[in-house]
């Protein structure tokens, strides 16, 4: 499916939202008939990989809970990189607010980058998709580079035409937004908990700071399975809590539109898409996006929030689903296992057969 193909089946789906509250739409859901999923053997394929939580939510409900390896209902866990997916949702809230335009040259607002060619040609959508061109450090546990650290950092593409996975172009964002909001909030944390969080009654339990005292951005806030899916439900809806529209509707939809660099990568989230040759990635997650994008099972809007160390979040708005996976992790790193992707939704679609 193509990518303005995506962007209007999802704005169909939150515009459905909004209007039906979304009524059932798979006949698997409807009262007295099987669930479309098998999610007991699901979770045992989790618990047996070093799972400490499955919780799924349907049409806003919880209707599998489970916890093990010392999980709990109110024991939080490293999201590792699952913590990027929250700020394409906060640029699509800004986008409301009249805050922020979702193709808003960054140099606009970092105006150091203006007098280089390539850095002014930069947009916000371009650090969110890891588009940007920028170097930088690889990802994993050690510290990321500071705010101003990742502002200095050299172009060594042109904005737009490769897909890079670097922390740094989260760090970038985090002093945009530093410098948009400033004397309002602190810092993009204090606002995402100001403007959507708290709205939400949730609150991340941890949140990592650099050597600046500025939050980590692209990796590593600590979430209850409860709380991590509550954001999955608010997503799910399009942005709409308790009936008031929190977001910009259009620009939390361009959340879920890859690139041209990558099609299988939005504003910090996964999508049900194979990844293109040359992009180099986890031959594990290529596997299974490319399953994802295959299996006629599973719809399209299909979105992912995924973090080192198989920490996951499973969206789709059609299937009215929110699925949380955690496993067990320490901020030195994860804890090693043979979970897989492609292995977990063979037991949620087939039982493991």
């Amino acid at each position: 499916m193509i990518q303005t193909q995506l962007n209007a089946m999802w704005l169909r789906v939150l515009a459905g939202t909004l209007a039906l509250g979304f009524s059932a739409i798979c006949a698997a859901q409807a009262p007295g008939t099987e669930p479309l999923f098998d999610y007991r053997a699901a979770a045992d394929y989790s618990t047996a990989n070093e799972g400490v939580s499955m919780l799924v939510m349907q049409s806003g409900e919880i209707v599998f809970e489970e916890y093990a390896n010392g999980g709990g209902p109110d024991t939080p866990w490293v999201t590792a990189s699952g913590t990027k997916s929250f700020w394409g949702v906060l640029l699509a809230a800004m986008v409301r607010d009249g805050e922020a335009r979702i193709d808003e040259l960054v140099s606009d607002t970092i105006t150091e980058w203006q007098t280089d060619p390539l850095k002014r040609e930069i947009t916000v959508s371009h650090l969110l998709s890891m588009t940007d061109g920028l170097a930088g450090q690889e990802p994993g546990p050690d510290p990321v580079e500071t705010y101003a650290e990742a502002v200095a950092l050299p172009t060594v593409s042109r904005p737009g035409t490769t897909f890079v996975y670097r922390p740094a172009s989260f760090q970038i964002f985090g002093e945009w937004v530093r410098r948009k909001v400033a004397g309002r909030y602190s810092d993009a944390v204090e606002y995402m908990q100001a403007r959507i969080f708290d709205n939400l009654g949730i609150a991340p339990a941890y949140w990592p700071t650099e050597a600046d005292g500025m939050p980590r951005m692209p990796s590593s806030s600590e979430w209850t399975a409860r709380d991590w899916a509550v954001f999955g439900e608010f997503v799910r809806l399009g942005g709409n809590w308790n009936g008031v529209q929190l977001v910009d509707p259009d620009a939390l939809a361009a959340n879920f539109v890859g690139t041209a660099a990558n099609k299988a990568y939005g504003l910090g989230w996964w999508l049900a898409q194979p990844i293109p040759e040359g992009v180099i990635e986890q031959p594990s997650r290529t596997a299974f996006l490319n399953s994802l994008s295959d299996d006629q099972r599973i719809p399209d809007d299909v979105v992912i929030a995924m973090g080192g160390g198989n920490q996951r979040m499973y969206i789709s708005p059609s299937l009215e689903l929110v699925i949380v996976r955690q496993q067990r992790i320490t901020r030195a790193g994860p804890v090693r296992s043979e979970f897989l992707d492609q292995a977990f939704w063979q037991h949620l679609l087939e039982g493991g057969t």
